[in-house]
């Protein structure tokens, strides 16, 4: 490249390497902290959510998106998107009115890495369920394969039927 420029050629700005001072630098530590690969600890799992939404009314099998602020109370960098590593998504989980299992429901990739400390609003796409009536939903962080975070929110969702979805009453038969 030097050879270039001392000739008088003209070399596009974006084609030339950047000069060793003006690199930064990262200690290992500081490397690994971002890297894919790297285990999170307990206290990587530490974040705090915030449902945003009054109107927690939704159809029965249709999607709906509710806002949830989320913030980083850890010291782990957590990535963006649904991509990246390690898999940490917004979830959720309806929970059953006779106490069974939770029916686990899509996973949403946070819009942009997140720093310790920092904060995001996530718009959590919602699959209501097939039963009209009152559910309990649990809106929580996953890492995906690992486990939850345990710092779920708890609403109450009022889910309605689709229109038009009412049986006409039956006539007896004559």
């Amino acid at each position: 490249m030097a050879a270039f420029l001392q000739a008088g050629h003209d070399v596009p700005r974006h084609l030339r390497r950047a000069t060793r001072a003006g690199l930064g630098s990262a200690t290992v530590e500081e490397i690994w902290r971002l890297s894919e690969e790297r285990a999170l600890g307990a206290d990587d799992y530490d974040g705090e959510l915030t449902l945003l939404d009054d109107d927690l009314r939704l159809v029965s099998g249709e999607w709906r998106t509710f806002d949830v602020e989320v913030r980083n109370r850890s010291s782990a960098h957590w990535p963006g998107g649904m991509d990246a590593r390690p898999q940490i998504r917004l979830a959720y989980r309806w929970r059953s009115a006779d106490g069974g299992p939770p029916q686990e429901g899509a996973r949403t990739g946070l819009p942009a890495p997140l720093a310790p400390g920092a904060c995001a609003i996530v718009p959590l796409e919602v699959l209501g369920p097939g039963s009209p009536g009152t559910h309990e939903i649990q809106i929580d962080l996953v890492h995906e394969d690992v486990r939850w975070f345990g710092r779920a929110i708890h609403a109450r969702v009022e889910v309605r039927a689709p229109a038009g979805s009412a049986r006409p009453a039956r006539t007896p038969a004559r």
